[in-house]
């Protein structure tokens, strides 16, 4: 059976001519890591060479791992070279339409384009990628999006350096309350409490779902408000640092000036290769 090896990489296994045929359904961009993994799992097998075999259980444990990622969200993760045209805002929002969520308070992909637009229309991209001392831009350089349509946060949105959460505001009808404390059971935030038969909201424990409304037999609750908390500030790594709320607004056009501010403290202020998330948590200390 003949075998490839390539001859740029030395250490490199050599292929069947199967699994190299099978390598060539990867996208260009990312095969040479593809390549690598599966090379390392062999070795960690004991193997010394690839066989088709090898690397369709490697394609099985990395389209687990991907979990429907696209390949342009995974090209978006790679090591780039730092010259003009690299997108350094990395976005993640949750699929609720495509998924049939019941949960969601905003429009996530209305939210998700504002953002899009803005940063393009201020040429924020390439000013952070101005930022990067770098001859490589790497994940962590960039800035990390996220978009959750309520406070569920399939989008991670605790540990992004930006993140826009959809919130609902509850609005109590006393008079119509028969007191039965469905809603306190409810809440998963314990934000409702009862006194003489009576709910007792605390605005600042409610993270804004409708859980409390939809148990209210008397639909004495109503979602009089809604829109999207900003956060800022996640991160994961060795010190992790969960993003805080910095407000609330209605819609993207009022959220927009605030991002910009933010974005551009970070432009104007923010330390040679300082990253997002360790820049809001310094400049919020000398506060």
């Amino acid at each position: 059976m003949k075998l490839f090896a390539r001859k740029d990489a030395p250490d490199s296994l050599p292929w069947n001519q199967e699994a190299e045929q099978a390598l060539k359904s990867v996208p260009l961009v990312v095969r040479p890591m593809v390549r690598g993994k599966v090379e390392q799992s062999v070795r960690e097998k004991g193997g010394d060479k690839v066989s088709l075999a090898d690397y369709q259980a490697a394609e099985q444990r990395f389209k687990a791992l991907m979990s429907g990622k696209t390949m342009d969200s995974l090209k978006g993760k790679m090591p780039a070279k730092n010259e003009p045209g690299v997108p350094m805002l990395a976005f993640n929002a949750c699929h609720n339409a495509l998924a049939g969520c019941q949960n969601p308070l905003i429009d996530t992909e209305e939210w998700t384009q504002a953002i899009k637009d803005w940063a393009e229309a201020a040429g924020i991209s390439e000013k952070l990628r101005q930022k990067v001392q770098a001859d490589t831009v790497k994940f962590h350089n960039k800035v990390k999006v996220s978009v959750s349509g309520c406070p569920n946060g399939c989008s991670r949105p605790q540990i992004s350096d930006l993140a826009i959460v959809g919130y609902a505001r509850p609005e109590f009808n006393l008079d119509a309350c028969v007191g039965c404390g469905d809603c306190a059971e409810s809440c998963p935030d314990k934000a409702i409490t009862m006194k003489d038969d009576r709910p007792v909201h605390d605005p600042h424990a409610c993270q804004g779902c409708f859980n409390c409304s939809q148990a209210c037999p008397a639909d004495c609750i109503n979602l009089e408000e809604k829109g999207g908390r900003l956060l800022a500030g996640g991160k994961l790594g060795r010190h992790p640092h969960l993003a805080r709320v910095v407000g609330e607004f209605a819609s993207p056009r009022d959220a927009m000036p605030v991002i910009d501010k933010i974005v551009r403290d970070y432009l104007d202020h923010g330390l040679e290769n300082e990253r997002f998330a360790d820049f809001w948590i310094r400049w919020n200390r000398r506060k």
